[in-house]
C-alpha cells in the first residue's frame, strides 16, 4: 500500500514525498515528471524508495496527477489478463480503455505507403517504443490476447475492468465510468477477419454503453470499412474519409486549414473534445507531435 504524499516547505520550495516499494512506479513517476517538466529526485534505502518532486508554479496539478498515477497502478488485483487493458491517461481521459493490436515498430502500414506521415519515424507510438523498451512487448501481448481469445471471453474481461473502474472509490480522484475503447494506439487493422471480430466486439459491448473508436490507414480494407453500420464503432480514416477523416499536418501548413467551416482541429485533450468518438463526417486536423 502506498503511503500518503507528505509535504514540507524548505525556503521557497515545496517538496512532495512519496514512500513506496514498487519499482515499476519509480520509472512511471520519472517518465511523468520528465514529460510534464516537473523537477524531481529520489533515494533508495532498505528497498524503499523516497521520491521527491518539486514544482513552485503548479503544485496542486502535480500532486493531483501523481497521486492518480499511483492509484491507477493498483487497480487490477492479480488478474493477468486484465492488466492488458490499459486505462487511459491525462490526454485520452480515464473513461477509456486503450488497447492495441500490435506494436508500432512492425505496423502493417509503416512502410507500405499507406501511412500519411512522410517519415513514419515521426509516429508518436513508434517513438514511445524507442524510449520505453517494455512498450513494444506490452502491445504484442495485447495483440496475442486478442487473437487467442473469443469474443465472449474478451467481453467478459472488458466488463470486469469496467466494473472495477465504475465502482472504484478514491479520496484522490473521482474516476469516470468507462465509456470508450481507444483501439490501436499503435499498429492498425490488418485483415478482414480482424475487422469482423472488432465489429462483433462492438456489437456485444453496445448494451454496456461502450463505444470503440480507432484510426486506420489500412486502405486495402476501405470498401469494408465504408459499408459497416455498427453505431458504436467509429472509424477515423487516416487522411481518408470514413466515419471521420483524421489528417496530420505540420505547423508550416497551418494556414491552409484555417477555414473552420471545412475543418475541426484536434484539441489534444479528449476530456473536452469528442470529434473522434462520433460519426460527424468531420475532417479533424492534428498538428504533428514533436
Amino acid at each position: 500500500m502506498n503511503k500518503p504524499i507528505k509535504t514540507k516547505t524548505i525556503k521557497d520550495k515545496t517538496i512532495h514525498s512519496i514512500k513506496y516499494t514498487k519499482y515499476d512506479n519509480l520509472e512511471y513517476l520519472k517518465n511523468w515528471c520528465n514529460k510534464h517538466k516537473v523537477k524531481y529526485d529520489y533515494s533508495i534505502n532498505n528497498n524503499k524508495i523516497i521520491f521527491n518532486f518539486y514544482d513552485k508554479i503548479n503544485l496542486n496539478y502535480a500532486t493531483f496527477h501523481l497521486k492518480k498515477i499511483l492509484d491507477l497502478k493498483s487497480i487490477y488485483l492479480n488478474d493477468k489478463s486484465l492488466k492488458l487493458f490499459k486505462i487511459g491517461n491525462v490526454k485520452v481521459n480515464y473513461d477509456s480503455i486503450v488497447f492495441s493490436l500490435g506494436n508500432a515498430t512492425n505496423c502493417i502500414n509503416r512502410f507500405n505507403g499507406n501511412c500519411q506521415l512522410k517519415n513514419p519515424n515521426n509516429c508518436y507510438a513508434y517513438k514511445e517504443e524507442l524510449i520505453y523498451k517494455s512498450c513494444k512487448t506490452f502491445r504484442n501481448k495485447q495483440y496475442k490476447y486478442f487473437l487467442n481469445n473469443d469474443i465472449n471471453n474478451i467481453v467478459k474481461d472488458i466488463i470486469k475492468v469496467k466494473n472495477i473502474m465504475d465502482n472504484k472509490k478514491s479520496k484522490v480522484y473521482i474516476y469516470p465510468k468507462i465509456k470508450y475503447i481507444r483501439l490501436n494506439e499503435s499498429n492498425d487493422i490488418k485483415t478482414l477477419n480482424e475487422f469482423k471480430k472488432i465489429k462483433q466486439l462492438a456489437i456485444k459491448l453496445r448494451k454496456y454503453g461502450i463505444t470503440i473508436y480507432t484510426y486506420s490507414s489500412s486502405n486495402h480494407l476501405n470498401k469494408y470499412f465504408k459499408k459497416h453500420k455498427v453505431s458504436n464503432l467509429i472509424l477515423n480514416g487516416s487522411n481518408n474519409m470514413l466515419d471521420n477523416r483524421y489528417k496530420v499536418i505540420t505547423k508550416k501548413d497551418l494556414d491552409k486549414y484555417k477555414n473552420k467551416s471545412k475543418y475541426v482541429f484536434c484539441k489534444n485533450d479528449c476530456n473536452i473534445c469528442n470529434y473522434c468518438k462520433y460519426k460527424h463526417k468531420n475532417t479533424i486536423i492534428q498538428i504533428l507531435h514533436k
